[in-house]
């Protein structure tokens, strides 16, 4: 059985799933918060054309048993309202185009369809439990009712929520107008490229040990185009987690991300799975 590695960059009705699916995310505030929650689900339950965009987006069938929706959405939270604004394919990484399924124009969709909780996600391996979680927010018809955060515990609704983009030198953003772009002796490459770097680099463990998921590392492109604050989102097993974070340690110069024609700190999450063929 031959091994092969994908990577990523970070579609059915409501269950309960056998395998740790891949958390979507929620921008609220300079803060990316990682959710335990699909509001994207809650639509495509309702609207059977939706249903059948997202699932047949893509001609090529890929399946992920720990993505089964198909897709990574990013949430965030503006004036008090949530909107979907972005959507990654699980399998390849590309970027959905929303015009495409929701035959709107603009770079964000109100979700106006969802009530209910988003609550920051808790890995299975975690020992922390469920009243650790250090956010939580309830929507109402896409409109924030209350928010506990752990910044701010017991504050009701926020009326100070502002754009991910503000004006503070230490702000660390996911969504930019130009990503980084990882600098080498040979090449340059794009983030969409960053799958042909790491194919060219990481190196399968030598043990017996076989795993089958995804390691998640993220880490932050400073304006000076260093790389900081490498971590571990989510682990695999360790000589896995040990190679995916090495290839990482070889992305060490980087042009920052732009804001505006203003370098600005960059913050990057690496899906790196690993799977048999």
């Amino acid at each position: 059985m031959r091994k092969t590695t994908t990577i990523f960059m970070i579609l059915f009705s409501l269950t309960i799933y056998a395998t740790e699916q891949t958390p979507d995310l929620l921008i609220y505030k300079s803060d990316t918060i990682y959710i335990d929650t699909y509001p994207l689900e809650y639509l495509m339950d309702k609207d059977s054309s939706i249903n059948r965009t997202i699932l047949f987006y893509s001609d090529d069938m890929c399946m992920s048993t720990d993505c089964w929706r198909g897709h990574i959405a990013t949430w965030r939270i503006d004036n008090d309202s949530l909107f979907l604004v972005k959507m990654v394919d699980c399998c390849e990484g590309y970027l959905m185009k929303m015009d495409e399924i929701f035959g709107e124009t603009s770079s964000k969709v109100f979700a106006s369809w969802y009530t209910g909780e988003l609550i920051e996600y808790q890995s299975w391996f975690s020992v922390e439990d469920e009243s650790s979680n250090s956010f939580r927010c309830k929507i109402l018809n896409g409109r924030v009712e209350s928010i506990v955060n752990a910044k701010f515990l017991g504050q009701k609704k926020d009326t100070a929520l502002i754009d991910n983009v503000i004006n503070s030198d230490t702000s660390i953003y996911v969504l930019v107008d130009k990503y980084p772009t990882l600098m080498t002796e040979s090449k340059n490459y794009e983030i969409a490229e960053l799958k042909t770097f790491i194919l060219e680099n990481i190196r399968f463990p030598q043990n017996d040990v076989d795993c089958m998921g995804a390691v998640y590392i993220s880490f932050v492109i400073e304006k000076n185009g260093t790389i900081s604050n490498k971590e571990f989102v989510r682990r695999l097993c360790n000589s896995y987690d040990e190679e995916a974070m090495k290839v990482v340690d070889l992305m060490t110069t980087w042009k920052p991300g732009l804001i505006n024609g203003l370098p600005v700190r960059t913050k990057i999450t690496l899906p790196i799975r690993y799977r048999y063929n």
